[in-house]
C-alpha cells in the first residue's frame, strides 16, 4: 500500500452503535461557548499560585494578609491572583470594617480540586505499580 491509500483509507471508524452518557448535564461535544468557559476556568486554575490560594481557602475564609503569611507572598500579589479567581466566581469575599474576608463560593471548587488530587495520586500509584512490574519482568527475564 502507498502513501496516498494509506491517506484514503480511515483509520479510526467504529462499527459499534453507543448510546449517549447519561453521568454529564450537557450534551458532549460541548457547545464553543462552553468549552471557551471552561478552558478559561482551567487556565486560572493552571496557575500554582493560585492553587495553593484556593488550598488553603478549603479549610476555610481567611483574609488577604493571613493568606500572604501562610504562603509567604506579598499581600498585592495575593490580592490580584484573588481578584482572578474572584472574577471566575471561584472565590467571594465578605468585608468586616476595612478587613476583606475571601472563602471559596461553593463545594464544586472543592470537589473539582480533590477529584484531580485523587486523578494525580492514583496515576502516580498506577506509574509505580507499572513501574515495578516492569524491574520485576527485566530481572526474571
Amino acid at each position: 500500500m502507498n502513501k496516498l491509500q494509506a491517506l484514503e483509507q480511515p483509520q479510526d471508524i467504529c462499527a459499534e452503535e453507543h448510546s449517549p452518557s447519561s453521568t454529564y448535564k450537557h450534551t458532549l461535544p460541548l457547545s464553543d461557548d462552553l468549552a471557551l468557559d471552561l478552558a478559561e476556568v482551567f487556565g486560572v486554575l493552571a496557575d500554582s499560585t493560585r492553587l495553593k490560594i484556593i488550598t488553603l481557602l478549603i479549610g476555610g475564609e481567611s483574609c488577604v494578609c493571613e493568606i500572604a503569611g501562610k504562603l509567604g507572598l506579598k499581600q498585592s500579589t495575593v490580592s490580584h491572583q484573588l481578584r482572578l479567581l474572584r472574577a471566575m466566581r471561584l472565590v467571594k469575599y465578605r468585608k468586616t470594617g476595612r478587613t476583606v474576608y475571601y472563602q471559596l463560593c461553593d463545594d464544586h471548587v472543592v470537589n473539582l480540586i480533590q477529584q484531580t488530587l485523587n486523578h494525580l495520586l492514583e496515576s502516580e500509584a498506577d506509574d509505580e505499580e507499572e513501574h515495578e512490574s516492569s524491574r520485576e519482568d527485566r530481572y526474571q527475564s
